[in-house]
């Protein structure tokens, strides 16, 4: 049960370590992550500026979707006090502005860093390590550090920040954008490179690095090289707007491409403190440069356009109905899905990437009736070639136990045999990635929901409690490629902070 969380009296900090105790979630390093800003199924809840952690007063059935928010912790404000110190005592002016890039991305909470080595990423890397709120990874192939990097984005809904030298290390990014790029999940991608001076005269691992993934991502800005001629604020403002288009819909991959001039160590180069200008208010509090206002409306179903008012009294008409769930990425969704089912009280059939099939959902069609009034569907639902023909079939054959009973007989490793034993191995601690081609095939067939079926199932469903926390169920289906699966499989499980994976 998840009660109120609040102690005036100690302070923010040790409120969020309590809340953190109390729901036995884990601190990453210095900044906690804890459930805030709670939406409850009647209506929004205004929770600004205090913690609380609800649960529905109108029934035993925890009916509200909590949100993970980053929470800034003193060691982060004690961190913004020394950084105007820190940024003037910077030996040059590459340091600065690497300074600044990972400053601000720690204000925006992105604090996974994924680093390949080289030479020309010198100062992002190293101000990436010295950063106290960073957590950085290194690995010496870059196409499996960018897939490792959308898992995460993929398993945490927060983008992962990708650091990269100049050359083919940037090319070797595209298979893992083409992935992000078309799952809509959010990446932050620094890559370093050669001056303007260095370009198209035969300079070594020198390439021309302008809009090198085209239209794959959402934001492209081409860094001038680090001067102090240039206000330095143009670095903050630049990884704002790469920030908010990376997080914004369509979700996506960005891209801003850093020169750096020699050197690209920490050796002393005179610089004119000048280029902070404008930045005083910013280096003394924690707060990211750029504040993006999001304008929502709520309409209600008076206000509603026609078409959802045909379609609400489609739904209120339906004798019999079925819902079809898909594939869902985030959160907001899942919930909303989980609304749908208890409200309208229809059997349900969910993809195995919906993240809920290891729910109470009815998978059997054995007592659905054959005219379906209505259908809904999250995302690819209706795409897949077996739902295409499903609905063009008048006579439904059910088989499906059989199936179950042969699969459970089996003695070897068939691909059946194994989908199903491992659907059986999951638990709330498990982080599930599925390889493409048949294993993702295997398992939406021939895995196996909780419970064994029954004529109750569909009110066993809407009648039970709602887990806080759900098994998480990821692939790489944007481009549906067999590569970079394990390295998405990490990233996914670390993103989700699973303890154990299946991949």
């Amino acid at each position: 049960v998840i009660c109120h969380v609040w102690y005036p009296s100690v302070g923010k900090s040790k409120c969020v370590r309590a809340a953190l105790r109390k729901l036995n979630l884990v601190e990453d390093r210095s900044i906690p992550r804890v459930y805030m800003n709670t939406v409850a199924l009647g209506g929004r809840e205004s929770v600004s500026d205090i913690m609380e952690l609800n649960e529905s007063p109108s029934s035993s059935q925890f009916c509200a979707r909590l949100s993970a928010t980053l929470t800034v912790s003193n060691n982060m404000l004690d961190h913004a006090a020394e950084l105007s110190h820190s940024l003037i005592g910077s030996a040059n002016i590459n340091a600065v502005w690497a300074s600044l890039l990972v400053e601000e991305c720690a204000r925006l909470g992105l604090t996974y860093f994924c680093v390949a080595p080289g030479s020309r990423s010198s100062p992002l890397a190293v101000a990436a390590a010295s950063h106290q709120l960073i957590t950085c990874i290194s690995c010496f192939d870059e196409r499996s550090l960018a897939f490792h990097a959308v898992g995460y984005g993929r398993g945490s809904h927060i983008p992962a920040v990708v650091i990269t030298s100049s050359g083919t290390a940037v090319s070797n990014l595209l298979p893992a954008v083409v992935e992000a790029s078309q799952d809509f999940v959010p990446l932050i991608l620094l890559t370093a490179d050669r001056p303007q001076e260095l370009l198209d005269c035969g300079a070594n691992q020198a390439i021309d690095q302008v809009n090198h993934f085209g239209s794959f991502v959402r934001f492209f800005f081409n860094l001038p090289a680090p001067t102090d001629q240039i206000p330095a604020k143009i670095v903050l403002t630049t990884l704002d707007s790469a920030v908010h288009r990376a997080t914004s819909s369509p979700c996506g991959p960005v891209h801003i491409n850093c020169p750096f001039r020699e050197p690209l160590e920490s050796s002393p180069l005179r610089w004119l403190s000048s280029c902070l200008k404008g930045l005083d208010f910013w280096m003394t509090n924690s707060d990211p440069f750029t504040k993006y206002i999001h304008m929502q409306l709520s309409h209600t179903c008076m206000n509603a356009p026609g078409e959802m008012i045909e379609v609400l009294n489609l739904i209120q008409r339906a004798n019999n109905g079925l819902i079809l769930f898909g594939a869902i990425h985030s959160e907001d969704e899942m919930w909303a899905a989980l609304l749908l089912a208890k409200h309208l009280q229809w059997p349900v059939v969910a993809d195995i990437l919906s993240g809920l099939r290891l729910r109470k959902l009815l998978t059997s069609f054995c007592d659905i009736e054959r005219n379906f009034i209505f259908v809904d569907n999250l995302d690819h639902a209706l795409l897949s070639d077996s739902v295409k023909l499903w609905l063009k079939i008048d006579v439904v054959i059910q088989v499906e136990w059989q199936i179950q009973f042969q699969i459970t007989a089996e003695s070897s490793l068939t691909e059946p045999y194994v989908a199903h034993v491992t659907s059986e191995a999951l638990s709330p601690e498990s982080a599930l990635f599925l390889g493409n081609s048949m294993p993702i095939r295997d398992a939406d067939m021939y895995g196996r929901s909780w419970p064994i079926h029954s004529h109750s199932d569909a009110s066993l469903m809407l009648n039970s409690d709602m887990p806080i926390t759900s098994m998480r169920v990821a692939a790489n289906r944007g481009a549906s490629g067999i590569d970079g699966l394990l390295s998405t499989a990490v990233g996914f499980a670390v993103g989700c902070n699973k303890k154990r994976i299946l991949d």
